[in-house]
């Protein structure tokens, strides 16, 4: 049986409209997919950018005078507390100079002695080369540190007579230190011992 003029018509066109329909298709499918690459991208979630990290200055030093240099120390700092005897004569030529008072047989630091000639109840004391200087107190009570000072600059003396039990003295050394002594206790001819405060110059 042979096919009719219709059908192989028909057969003819099917296999041609397939290739047209894939041709349409693919151009919609190429159409829309260009279409996607033009569109933004999506968005992209960011964090804010952190705070600049905080700079800490120091603070500015702060300062309230000049440093003391170490080991100074500073004037009217109390030294020394404590009694000491002077013999009569030139044995008692004694330094107020260093950390504690010392006999010294050197007349460059000798700061105070007890001249010899002692009478039954009073002393004279001297300093021998004449660097420090003696002031009797004459004022009310007990002096301190700038008390003593100013009678030691504004009354001192190279030697100070009748000196006895009771007199109170200023001293102000060949460095410069001030010195008290009070005078406790007086053995006649022999000897004579003073409370003594010393002061840094």
């Amino acid at each position: 049986m042979s096919e009719s003029p219709q059908n192989r018509g028909l057969a003819l066109w099917l296999p041609f409209a397939g290739v047209i329909l894939a041709a349409v298709i693919t151009g919609v499918f190429a159409l829309v997919a260009a279409r996607d690459n033009d569109a933004p991208d999506a968005a992209v979630a960011t964090s804010p950018p952190a705070p600049p990290a905080a700079v800490t200055t120091p603070a500015a030093a702060t300062t309230t005078g000049a440093s003391p240099t170490p080991g100074s120390t500073p004037a009217g700092t109390e030294l020394f507390n404590a009694p000491i005897t002077f013999q009569a004569g030139s044995d008692s030529e004694t330094d107020l100079d260093g950390d504690a008072p010392k006999r010294t047989p050197d007349d460059e630091d000798n700061d105070i002695l007890l001249e010899p000639d002692m009478r039954e109840d009073a002393g004279d004391l001297s300093d021998f080369d004449g660097s420090a200087l003696i002031a009797k107190w004459d004022g009310d009570g007990t002096p301190g540190y700038e008390q003593c000072r100013q009678a030691a600059a504004n009354q001192g003396i190279t030697t100070v007579e009748d000196v006895r039990k009771g007199t109170v003295l200023c001293v102000r050394t060949s460095e410069g230190r001030i010195v008290r002594m009070i005078a406790t206790d007086y053995q006649k001819f022999h000897s004579m011992t003073f409370d003594t405060v010393m002061w840094s110059a």
